[in-house]
């Protein structure tokens, strides 16, 4: 975690292959300054979180809020250039845009043979089967 102190306090683990709706504007040894994140995989500092949440409550798209909070407050947002975490949020609300919802740089070398035959099979487009 020792690129935590190289960004401004709002950093994800997770990088989205979706750069049509999250895109990064620089990548400099290992992190990225996007224009916006979802929720997957969001490390926020203490101050910037209880400041957003007190200013960013009671919307529909609570990630595009806070993503345009930090904007006008002049936090950057950042991302590991290379996911540290895959994301399973393919079968989402966002239609067309959740199947685009795969991790950037994920190597899938990290799981279990049998994580990632679960993880190949739900990137397939098909329920993981997971209760």
């Amino acid at each position: 975690m020792d690129f935590i102190p190289r960004t401004d306090g709002v950093v994800t683990l997770y990088h989205s292959a979706n750069v049509k709706q999250h895109k990064a504007t620089i990548c400099i040894d290992g992190l990225c300054t996007m224009n916006s994140i979802g929720g997957a995989g969001v490390v926020w500092s203490r101050v910037h979180v209880r400041d957003m949440l007190q200013a960013v409550h009671e919307v529909d798209q609570f990630d595009w809020a806070w993503s345009e909070w930090c904007q006008k407050q002049g936090i950057r947002i950042m991302a590991l250039e290379h996911s540290a975490v895959a994301h399973v949020g393919m079968h989402g609300t966002w239609g067309p845009d959740s199947k685009k919802e795969k991790a950037l740089g994920f190597s899938m070398k990290l799981l279990s043979q049998d994580q990632q035959a679960r993880v190949a099979h739900f990137l397939g487009s098909k329920d993981p089967g997971i209760k």
